[in-house]
């Protein structure tokens, strides 16, 4: 039965049953008829290293490369390729293509390297686990800018590559991963430095971005695509960097920002013409906001802002009192304020479990998000400002990648156009590896044991099928038996009822022979009466009574010898104790012999 395999005892260095575990997940492996099979990978590869295509993987290669050579790895050695392979490129998989390609360029070496050296799957400082885990961390956030960091990645990894192709000795690899690690730390510091001037350098400009953004939300939102008078309409830059001014110095709850709130609105409506203009209604609004200007025109004076917006209120106030009374305004459509670059509307409507999940992204976590060219970008979550919603992102190196808000992220996140990334360590790689290896080897245990029952079903079936046609034979033994013991018993009972019936004959015919020998005996018959241990009496009739059916016999000289009824010479005669000798002469015998007797005499 094959063996239980235990992934904690594999990741613990359990070299036995590791070693066990490849050679019964590979009997699982179709096998190849007519090739040889080979254990020396490096000859097996040295055959073939010409025709190997680095771009696809090794694992598919290998078995029509080989039979070529009329070879074939063993099985245990091919599943060993095979795991090697998928490890190496689930860890590529994940990077940016232009890495890939250059990270591709060792793989061959890598996977002959794991298929040779079991160890990796159990110890973290194996060397070529090390690579494999430097590598794919670094790599994950790397992808081509026109930077001389991301410049300086690439090349360093193609000296890796390079010194991994040149020779995988323990010693060699350590030595490529030391250089490298050495370099990628000094990047990281530095990155770290840069971002951490960046955040306190974008933390002001976010937050007067943000400013500006809500202030063309509220501009637009009132009064785009609204008529205005055209000197007004000139003016609205004033209103914009007041409002912009207010917001960044005091707040969204400042009662200047929130009067404007409520007038904006208002007077969007106040200066339209044509058939859909409501007179009453102007009558009411005009008034309101002329009210409403002199107030936030007393909230304005206790900030030195300047005379700009007061020339703004001074006309604005002159154009409703024309408006009011109803003279003549040259007047224009307000076409919609631009956002900054990479801006849009803030008031974006998203679910709110859209909003949720861009909630979820916290600083420090790393995204890729497409850029108008498809180009994926690889950044971080360096900036996350709330009271503002507004997030920076920074590539590897720390610098600038954009600036988005979170209901524009938000919408990124909801239409694939960014989404989470996540380095995948190679402890996860090899333990999915090692189950996949455990699931194989369950595998072929459960076709054992499928195997099994199936022989044992098998066996069981013949046993069965032998045993019904022994109990066939025997039920068939046992009917003809027992047609036997019917026919034996009906010819016994058929010779019963006819040997009762000759019997009967018999008796019959014996009683019928014995009556009419009775009833034929004369007096002077002879007969010979048998007893029991008695000599047989030889007698002769005598006399005849018919009265009383008694029959006298006498000896040879006269003496009475027996008297017997008419029933007892019948039994007697019937079973042969008195067997008839002579039955006498009839009376007209014995007359007609008296009367011969005495003419004989008389003559």
């Amino acid at each position: 039965m094959p063996t239980t395999f235990n992934l904690q005892d594999l990741l613990k260095g359990d070299a036995a049953q590791l070693q066990s575990l490849f050679d019964t997940a590979a009997l699982t492996l179709p096998q190849a008829p007519g090739l040889t099979l080979c254990n020396d990978l490096p000859h097996a590869i040295a055959l073939i290293q010409p025709a190997i295509n680095p771009a696809e993987s090794l694992a598919k290669q290998l078995p029509a490369l080989l039979a070529v050579h009329q070879l074939a790895l063993a099985p245990a050695l091919l599943l060993r390729v095979m795991v090697a392979d998928k490890l190496v490129h689930t860890l590529f998989s994940g990077l940016d293509n232009t890495l890939q390609q250059e990270l591709n360029k060792m793989a061959l070496p890598l996977i002959r390297a794991i298929a040779q050296d079991d160890t990796l799957y159990s110890n973290a400082q194996q060397p070529v686990r090390q690579l494999l885990s430097e590598v794919s961390q670094q790599g994950y956030t790397w992808y081509p800018r026109d930077a001389k960091p991301h410049q300086q990645f690439l090349e360093k990894c193609q000296q890796l590559v390079e010194a991994v192709r040149q020779d995988t000795t323990e010693p060699a690899l350590l030595a490529a991963i030391k250089q490298f690690r050495q370099w990628t730390d000094a990047e990281d510091k530095r990155a770290r430095m840069l971002e951490t001037r960046l955040c306190e350098t974008e933390v002001a400009h976010l937050r007067l971005l943000a400013a500006e953004c809500q202030v063309l939300d509220l501009l637009n939102r009132s009064l785009a695509g609204k008529t205005l008078p055209t000197a007004l309409v000139e003016q609205l830059p004033i209103l914009k960097s007041t409002l912009q001014h207010c917001l960044i110095n005091d707040g969204a709850q400042a009662p200047f920002w929130k009067a404007w709130q409520r007038n904006l609105p208002i007077l969007g409506t106040v200066f339209c013409t044509g058939d859909d203009v409501d007179e009453q209604q102007l009558y009411r609004d005009i008034p309101q906001l002329l009210n409403e200007l002199e107030r936030n025109l007393h909230l304005h004076q206790q900030r030195d802002t300047g005379d700009h917006y007061q020339d703004f209120v001074d006309n604005l106030g002159q154009h409703l009192m024309l408006a009011i009374q109803k003279k003549p305004l040259e007047c224009s459509t307000v076409g919609a304020f631009a956002y900054p670059e990479g801006y849009t509307d803030n008031h974006t409507r998203v679910t709110s479990a859209v909003l949720q999940q861009a909630q979820t992204i916290e600083t420090g976590d790393w995204i890729v998000l497409y850029g108008e060219d498809g180009q994926p970008l690889r950044c971080k979550l360096a900036l996350k400002l709330p009271d503002v919603d507004q997030l920076l992102f920074v590539d590897r190196s720390g610098r600038k990648v954009t600036v988005k808000n979170l209901k524009d992220f938000s919408l990124c996140l909801s239409t694939g156009v960014a989404h989470k990334l996540k380095a995948v360590p190679v402890d996860e790689v090899i333990v999915s590896a090692l189950k996949q290896l455990i699931a194989l080897g369950d595998k072929h245990a459960e076709q054992y044991r499928q195997e099994a029952e199936r022989q044992q079903a098998q066996v069981a079936a013949e046993k069965q099928a032998a045993a019904e046609k022994a109990l066939a034979e025997a039920r068939r033994l046992a009917a003809e038996k027992h047609q036997r013991t019917l026919a034996e018993q009906a010819a016994a009972t058929q010779r019963k009822a006819e040997k009762k019936a000759a019997l009967a004959a018999e008796q019959l015919a014996r009683e019928q022979a014995a009556t009419e020998l009775v009833n034929t005996l004369n007096v002077g018959a002879w007969v010979e009466i048998i007893e029991p241990d008695k000599p047989a009496l030889r007698c002769k009739l005598s006399v005849i009574i018919s009265s009383t059916g008694k029959y006298i016999f006498v000896d040879q000289v006269g003496r009475k010898a027996a008297e017997l009824h008419r029933e007892q010479l019948f039994d007697g005669i019937k079973t042969q104790q008195i067997q008839v000798i002579s039955k006498g002469d009839k009376f007209e015998d014995q007359l007609v012999k008296v009367i011969r007797g005495l003419r004989k005499d008389i003559s």
